[in-house]
């Protein structure tokens, strides 16, 4: 009898226990400006919220923020879910042993290989969430970014990462002027969408 009262309580509330405790949202300017927008239910259910958001950063420019560095250290320790908003920025020149030009093969190999490494350093430590790069309103950066995405997606498909596709979600309307950051209504927006695949992805 009282093996059928526990199966039920893990019936009952075994997808609540899954929701993660400790969640890290981590990235560019994107990422900086979901730090006051998530709902209070979802704070509720979670817990604890972080957000480390280092503007025009990305894995292309070790030399200007180490984001595979931060994944490595015992800063990033203690979350149960990653939640990743990089890519934006990461349409330039890169330095390996060498630096390496935006689109060429060498540069491809650099740039899978440091989202490769970023990757497997986070899913080390817990899930990793990819928030897709938001659709610019701008013709040549959105060139870019779509084929940094597609690297981005290749990686993320092999380690099995999983993956919040905005492709479509978020429009002009909830962007800034400059056709790139999100408004107030986008990240608000781009918040839900999160919260919403957060609980998706954790219970079940």
């Amino acid at each position: 009898m009282l093996f059928f009262f526990f199966l039920t309580l893990t019936f009952l509330f075994g997808a609540e226990e899954n929701i993660p405790k400790n969640v890290l949202i981590l990235g560019d300017s994107h990422a900086y400006a979901l730090k006051d927008s998530f709902s209070d239910s979802f704070n509720t259910n979670i817990g604890r919220i972080d957000v480390k958001g280092i503007s025009s950063s990305g894995l292309a420019r070790r030399d200007f923020y180490d984001w595979i560095a931060f994944a490595d250290s015992d800063l990033s320790d203690g979350y149960d879910l990653y939640v990743v908003i990089l890519g934006t920025n990461d349409g330039q020149d890169s330095q390996g042993t060498e630096w390496e030009h935006f689109g060429t093969s060498q540069w491809e190999y650099l740039y899978m290989a440091r989202v490769e490494s970023f990757v497997t350093s986070l899913s080390q430590k817990g899930q990793v969430l990819w928030v897709s790069i938001p659709r610019s309103e701008d013709r040549h950066l959105r060139i870019k970014t779509e084929y940094i995405q597609a690297l981005i997606d290749e990686v993320c498909r092999y380690h099995g990462v999983e993956k919040l596709d905005m492709t479509g979600q978020i429009t002009g309307d909830l962007l800034k002027d400059d056709g790139i950051h999100f408004n107030k209504m986008g990240t608000l927006a781009v918040a839900s969408l999160i919260e919403k695949e957060v609980k998706q992805v954790f219970t079940h």
